[in-house]
């Protein structure tokens, strides 16, 4: 079953994950206009279906073809500092937020962070998600402020945003403005690049399965269809996603009233004064009244969570020592021997008499 509940077993499918066994082709129109999205607006989005296990090797293949050093993903931002940790010791963070099992976090996303961090190609990483708040469009906005705080980082010059596919659209949808058509307005020429998944599986808190997904494809492709990039990946796999599911049916990390609106209250029946009631009545009639939501403890404006996960300095590959001749520091080197020679033959040095010397005797 692709979701894991263990932390030693989503540890060894990141050790055991290939994440550069992949290849990306990728049309001569289609990089040109990726290339322009990065140059123009410093962004490139990238919008698909969660819990695939194709979707780390598209990210790691697309970052490497583009040059890209930048990375935002649609991760809780209360992950930022437990996987700061991650880049120094290589352990996954055993964290509350990790086990969700929606798909967004799965081993090959770890595989990728590392493998790109130890290629010196990951400079800047953003999660902009775990905002609070039950308004579809207002979440939208403070991920896109997010995103865009993030780029503006020296570190974040080029940067591939990678979340779901209702969040990357560059227009209005039907349940608002989503952050992919937010970034759009406030940085012109950013593009998105859509995943086309075929006949497949994938995970979001139980495995699931693409329907009616059929293509003659056979090889994941980016392609330039008409004005919208599509990036084709025929056989979609479910990927092995950290999950723990909880007997009371909420995700790990998700507070009691996360999740509910602001403004919210109750309907309850409350008594009317006594000058309100009718003379012929005898009694007072209950009303329906609205009265306000109970107040909830103060919590942190979404923008001030930090977002931005602290990279640690790439410690280089030492070059290797040479052991040492004696055994301890302490002991002192022993001189060399004289190499022992043979004795010279008797007959060393000397040479044939000659014709005339011959003569003369």
């Amino acid at each position: 079953m692709p979701g894991v509940a263990s932390r030693t077993a989503v540890q060894r499918a990141v050790d055991e994950f290939d994440v550069t066994a992949f290849q990306l082709d990728i049309q001569p129109a289609a990089r040109h206009a990726a290339r322009r999205s990065l140059d123009q607006s410093g962004l490139l989005l990238v919008g698909g279906v969660h819990g695939v296990r194709q979707n780390a090797l598209a990210v790691r293949a697309l970052m490497a073809a583009l040059d890209v050093t930048g990375l935002a993903l649609d991760w809780p931002a209360g992950l930022a500092q437990p996987l700061s940790e991650f880049f120094i010791d290589g352990q996954v963070p055993d964290h509350p937020l990790l086990w969700g099992g929606d798909g967004r976090i799965t081993v090959g996303d770890f595989a990728l962070l590392r493998e790109r961090f130890n290629a010196g190609r990951l400079t800047a990483l953003t999660l902009f998600d775990g905002v609070n708040e039950s308004v579809w469009w207002r979440r939208e906005a403070v991920m896109a402020d997010r995103i865009l705080a993030s780029s503006e980082h020296p570190a974040g010059g080029r940067t591939l945003v990678v979340a779901g596919n209702q969040h990357t659209r560059l227009t209005l949808t039907g349940r608002g403005l989503p952050l992919g058509a937010r970034l759009a307005d406030r940085r012109p020429g950013a593009r998105e690049i859509r995943i086309w998944y075929g006949n497949g599986s994938y995970y979001d808190q139980v495995p699931q399965r693409f329907k009616q997904r059929w293509t003659l494809r056979r090889r994941p492709q980016l392609r330039l269809e008409g004005d919208v990039l599509v990036l084709y990946l025929p056989s979609p796999i479910q990927a092995r996603v950290p999950h723990r599911s909880q007997p009371d049916g909420k995700r790990p990390g998700q507070g009691a009233g996360q999740g509910a609106g602001q403004g919210a209250g109750h309907w309850a029946y409350q008594p009317v004064p006594r000058e309100l009631v009718a003379p012929s009545a005898g009694r007072p009639v209950p009303q329906l009244v609205r009265q306000p939501a109970p107040r909830r403890a103060a919590r942190p404006a979404p923008a001030q969570i930090p977002s931005q996960v602290p990279l640690p300095p790439r410690v280089p590959a030492a070059a290797p020592r040479t052991p040492p001749l004696a055994s301890g520091p302490s002991q002192p080197v022993p001189a060399a021997r004289p190499v022992p020679t043979a004795p010279p033959h008797p007959r060393q040095g000397l040479r044939h008499p000659s014709k005339a010397e011959r003569a003369a005797r």
